[in-house]
């Protein structure tokens, strides 16, 4: 989908200023360091949400280690959603 295409729906705020910041191309290697920075900025942004949920449910370490492979995750999530 083109940018022109794209613009048929509507854009958010930031997809907007990234559009008209980046009105010229860049070199794979500016691209690449582009990615890798909005990929931190979200991550934290995640992070920052994460610590709020944390804090509003009251949770402890021990509530948030569960088995990485996913094998009690239902079992987890409504753990959770229970402490709500």
């Amino acid at each position: 989908m083109t940018v022109k295409q794209h613009n048929l729906q509507r854009l958010s705020n930031a997809q907007l200023l990234l559009l008209n910041m980046f009105e010229h191309d860049l070199s794979e290697t500016d691209l690449e360091s582009l990615r890798k920075n909005l990929v931190k900025f979200l991550n934290s942004k995640l992070q920052d949400e994460l610590n709020t949920v944390i804090k509003a449910k009251k949770m402890t370490p021990k509530d948030i280690n569960f088995d990485e492979t996913g094998d009690n995750r239902t079992e987890y999530l409504a753990k959770i959603r229970a402490k709500s």
